[in-house]
């Protein structure tokens, strides 16, 4: 097997011959990674939001993940049904493996799953709008949708400060009060990169 580049498409030699568009538009999105730890984060593309929602509350009520936040990235009619795409962030910190074990527990998307990006070894969710080569908007970013909340049992663990912070300003929502221990992060210890996607 052989694959080339040619005028913006990957061009894959084998038999048969297949041609796969290339991702065109920039954007921006935030890593899974936070000092030398990362955060849950789950991607479902196209999916009925009660699939979302079970989910994350089974994992909830089995893996004791916390509060997570719901954000829409896009919602579309399919069969009459209304389906989204979605993004839930749980505010705990793990170790890489323990991040895989959990969403091997979930229907989110499998491509995101074992998608994890670069050398760092994390998770990307997009946050900014899709634009074109002519800085031309294509798709705007997600938007609030809901917290899930958790009641806790016992001692909760420590949520990730920084990232309760950036989604606060992003959101202008108050997500701090669901969480009784914070760490010591800030907005400036989280990850952002800028890709191509389509």
């Amino acid at each position: 097997m052989m694959r080339f580049r040619m005028f913006n498409n990957l061009v894959v030699l084998r038999s048969p011959i297949q041609k796969f568009r290339l991702p065109t538009l920039e954007t921006w999105g935030l890593t899974s990674k936070i000092q030398d730890k990362h955060f849950l984060m789950l991607d479902y593309d196209k999916v009925d939001i009660d699939v979302v929602q079970d989910d994350v509350r089974n994992l909830q009520r089995n893996f004791n993940i916390g509060t997570c936040l719901l954000r829409i990235s896009s919602l579309y009619n399919y069969k009459k049904t209304e389906v989204g795409s979605y993004h839930v962030y749980s505010f705990y910190k793990y170790d890489f493996e323990q991040v895989k074990r959990l969403l091997e527990h979930t229907r989110c998307d499998d491509s995101f799953k074992t998608g994890y990006r670069y050398q760092a070894r994390c998770w990307v969710l997009r946050l900014g709008e899709k634009l074109d080569s002519n800085n031309h908007l294509v798709k705007p970013f997600t938007l609030l949708h809901s917290v899930l909340n958790q009641k806790h049992n016992g001692r909760q663990k420590i949520a990730c400060k920084g990232l309760l912070e950036l989604f606060e300003l992003l959101d202008n929502i108050k997500l701090k009060q669901c969480f009784k221990r914070l760490d010591n992060t800030s907005i400036k210890d989280l990850e952002f990169i800028k890709y191509v996607t389509k």
